[in-house]
């Protein structure tokens, strides 16, 4: 029996997480198009990603602002959620 690193068992995990999440969307967008607001988007990897699959509007908001935005063609939204 094969013995995973717990990195392993952490990427399996994220993208066992990640197929769940990219499912429910799917199943949200029947309609077509999409308003999705990721909270705490970091760089805006994520929603470069849920673009591959939806149509839509997509948001991100984090508490700074990454250089990558620049580059992405979404809306982003600096804030402190206290």
């Amino acid at each position: 029996m094969q013995v995973m690193s717990i990195r392993e068992v952490e990427k399996y995990a994220w993208n066992k997480k990640r197929r769940a999440v990219y499912n429910c969307l799917r199943m949200l967008d029947k309609k077509g198009g999409i308003r999705l607001l990721d909270i705490s988007c970091n760089n805006g990897g994520q929603l470069v990603e849920y673009s591959k699959l939806l149509e839509g509007e997509f948001i991100g908001i984090d508490i700074k602002k990454f250089g990558e935005w620049n580059f992405l063609n979404y809306d982003f939204i600096v804030s402190y959620f206290w």
